[in-house]
């Protein structure tokens, strides 16, 4: 029974997949379709592709200080060394 199935199925697939390739061709465009395809062939612009630019908010000192080199430098802490843990009773 279940390759009765099996076989049906696939002879349905079969059946389905031959007459899709008889099915009738696509229908055509319309004249004025075609002759704006033409024109458009026949003079080509170039694509402008926008590129997105950053949101800077003007108002945000995190970013204005985080990116002014010259107030990091001159805002940083200077490194200190760390005391040896050699040194001692132990």
């Amino acid at each position: 029974m279940n390759f009765k199935r099996i076989c049906a199925f696939f002879l349905v697939g079969m059946v389905l997949t031959i007459l899709t390739g008889c099915a009738s061709a696509p229908p055509a465009e319309h004249p004025e379709a075609l002759a704006t395809a033409e024109m458009a062939a026949a003079h080509p612009r170039p694509m402008l592709i926008p590129t997105p630019t950053p949101f800077i908010d003007p108002n945000n000192e995190c970013l204005s200080c985080h990116s002014d080199k010259d107030r990091l430098i001159q805002t940083a802490k200077p490194e200190e060394k760390a005391p040896s843990e050699s040194k001692g009773e132990g």
